[in-house]
């Protein structure tokens, strides 16, 4: 069973992506899941990264799951760039 454990709240997807980009293997169980409630699903990834699969994948797969879970829960809004208007 996955724990959401995310106190976090966000703006938008953008400022999510933003967060998980920077969150490396380690940095994302500490962030998602600081009490350790999801380690069964922890030591899973890591027997995989140890039958050779390799980590980031993984972790892009991980942050993948966390984001639209993180969408759905927070009812996130994608962010849109507008050209400011011209007078001319």
């Amino acid at each position: 069973m996955w724990y959401n454990q995310i106190m976090q709240k966000f703006e938008d997807q953008i400022e999510l992506e933003e967060w998980l980009e920077r969150l490396d293997f380690e940095a994302f169980w500490k962030e998602t899941d600081p009490h350790g409630l999801n380690r069964a699903e922890r030591d899973h990834c890591e027997r995989e990264i140890a039958r050779g699969i390799d980590k980031n994948l993984i972790l892009d797969c991980l942050k993948g799951m966390k984001r639209i879970e993180i969408v759905k829960d927070q009812n996130l809004k994608p962010r849109y760039y507008h050209d400011p208007p011209t007078l001319h």
